[in-house]
């Protein structure tokens, strides 16, 4: 198991269910990972794992402040049953490696 360098509870809004993004704050990711719109500034992208499920690589937001690029999270929220109110976990284990793990603490 990784050691876990930081980590951030995120509680789920409909709005992230329903549009298939996540609102972290920009600090837990490297500033060379942040994508600003309208630049042609290429973001490094870093690598999620969802959940032990699958795999991504995605880039963080900065017009959207969160994560945005997440194919295939929509299908993650539905076969977890997330709702809004619900949370889930964005665990850092490397500089450019995270993740993604659902909140089993009680709310």
């Amino acid at each position: 198991m990784s050691t876990v360098i930081s980590s951030q509870r995120i509680v789920l809004t409909q709005g992230m269910i329903t549009n298939g993004y996540l609102s972290v704050p920009k600090d837990l990711f490297p500033k060379d990972s942040w994508r600003y719109e309208n630049t042609p500034q290429q973001a490094l992208l870093i690598n999620l794992n969802v959940n032990n499920e699958y795999s991504l690589r995605t880039e963080y937001s900065i017009y959207h402040n969160g994560l945005r690029r997440l194919p295939k999270i929509k299908t993650f929220f539905a076969k977890h049953a997330l709702r809004a109110g619900r949370a889930v976990v964005l665990e850092r284990i490397s500089l450019y490696e995270y993740r993604l793990n659902l909140d089993r603490s009680i709310s």
